[in-house]
């Protein structure tokens, strides 16, 4: 994928995509001091991130952009899109269903 070079004042460090797919974003750090990795997707909510498997705050960057913290080190930073709305209505589906072949079979059955 796309390595991307950082410079901040004295301090270098480098980002590389390594994955970028609708509902997941990996990306690989580097950074010689503790800093925000920035991403220029639009801030939406449902959207978790992840710094070495943990989850992190994300940050509103300039109003619509989104942003992590990245300590020092090398870490693998994850961005993963799993909406509270799209698991509530699959419950809800779910469970719809189920009630529907409930009452199909219990009225069958009376015939």
């Amino acid at each position: 994928m796309e390595i991307l070079k950082l410079k901040a004042g004295d301090e270098e460090g480098k980002a590389e995509i390594v994955e970028y797919l609708p509902n997941k974003i990996k990306i690989e750090v580097e950074t010689e001091k503790p800093g925000l990795l920035f991403l220029s997707d639009n801030y939406y909510p449902g959207w978790k991130a992840l710094v070495d498997g943990k989850e992190t705050k994300i940050y509103r960057a300039d109003y619509t952009f989104r942003a992590v913290e990245i300590p020092i080190g090398t870490h693998e930073v994850e961005f993963i899109y799993q909406p509270e709305s799209f698991k509530k209505g699959s419950q809800i589906s779910l469970l719809s269903l189920g009630l529907i072949i409930f009452l199909g079979l219990i009225l069958r059955k009376r015939k």
